[in-house]
């Protein structure tokens, strides 16, 4: 896990490139620390999460728990207790915007925490994958409430319960200001942008506009904002 601060942006890197930066219980300890070191700096105004290679994140690393057949698999349900849930509420909790900017696949646990964040960017490269019928499982880490918000119900459930990748491909029609469409013709477009050159595009408009958006972001949480019931926020 790498953290850099600069010009009050707190830059995140996930960094196992070599396991498409899967989490084992390890770098849970080293985000945990991020996020609590990002949370008490004052000059923070926005955090930009990434990672490191070709990938985003993975989810799980499944070699981390000694995922095999047998009568006596792990229980992986404490995976998602200790870890992957409190860092969903340690992230939703910061007092600062969150961006992803997704570099690469974010499959499993990884597409759901790029979806957790606030604004998700992605590479042309990029895809997102609910890779978690392949095992029997629902979405967990917060998958069955942001995935809905963010593509709707029918495309959360095609996701969640089949092998398609929702891939961040812009058709030329696209580019020009309609419709964005897929690669495949199941899953919706779920990030608020393609962007290219990729980090150039990620880090310019959070160095022009931190304070604005930090501020703004601020009350919006504190009021509720985006995350509150439609008759609460009326």
């Amino acid at each position: 896990m790498l953290l850099d601060i600069d010009q009050g942006v707190a830059k995140v890197t996930l960094n196992r490139p070599d396991s498409l930066n899967s989490f084992n219980v390890e770098m849970h300890k080293q985000m945990r620390a991020a996020l609590k070191s990002i949370r008490n700096d004052a000059s923070v105004r926005v955090m930009l999460l990434t990672g490191n290679g070709r990938g985003f994140c993975a989810g799980q690393d499944l070699s981390d728990r000694a995922v095999k057949p047998g009568p006596q698999t792990p229980d992986l349900g404490i995976s998602t207790q200790q870890y992957y849930n409190p860092l969903l509420q340690a992230l939703r909790d910061l007092p600062m915007p969150v961006i992803c900017a997704a570099n690469g696949v974010a499959a499993g646990a990884g597409a759901n925490i790029a979806l957790a964040c606030d604004i998700t960017l992605a590479a042309r490269s990029a895809n997102f994958v609910q890779a978690f019928c392949k095992i029997g499982l629902i979405p967990d880490c917060g998958g069955t409430w942001t995935l809905p918000r963010a593509v709707g119900m029918a495309r959360a459930k095609g996701l969640a319960t089949s092998d398609a990748v929702a891939q961040c491909v812009y058709a030329t029609a696209a580019q020009r200001g309609k419709k964005p469409v897929t690669a495949t013709s199941t899953p919706g477009f779920i990030v608020n942008r393609v962007a290219r050159p990729f980090y150039a595009e990620s880090l310019r408009p959070l160095q022009e506009q931190t304070t604005d958006s930090a501020t703004l972001d601020a009350i919006m949480r504190e009021a509720g904002g985006f995350f509150v019931s439609l008759d609460a926020g009326l």
